[in-house]
């Protein structure tokens, strides 16, 4: 097999990929995909067995916002979140503070 094959896989694998999620979680890929608005995706294993998704990203004014979804599983969390920014679910991300009260 030729270096030029192999390459080519990964970039239709790639292609393949991009497709599939701009189509099962397209408010997700958008948001990534706009630098000024996003900031970060992560996902949390709990205690309860479920997965904990958190998005944070810049509000229209710049200012910090935060979303979260959850499922069973990473991809059930993932689809969460993609409902969440469908929904318009953003707000203020309060820095987190022990006693709750934020800075």
């Amino acid at each position: 097999m030729s270096k030029n094959a192999s390459k080519d896989s990964r970039v239709d694998r790639w292609l393949q990929l991009e497709s599939y999620l701009k189509l099962n979680i397209p408010h997700v890929i958008a948001w990534c995909n706009r630098v000024d608005e996003f900031n970060e995706l992560r996902f949390k294993s709990r205690d309860d067995g479920t997965v904990l998704a958190i998005a944070k990203g810049y509000g229209s004014d710049g200012s910090p916002v935060v979303l979260f979804g959850s499922g069973y599983s990473y991809t059930l969390a993932l689809v969460a979140i993609d409902s969440a920014i469908q929904g318009g679910e953003w707000r203020l991300d309060k820095p987190w503070s022990p006693n709750g009260q934020g800075k």
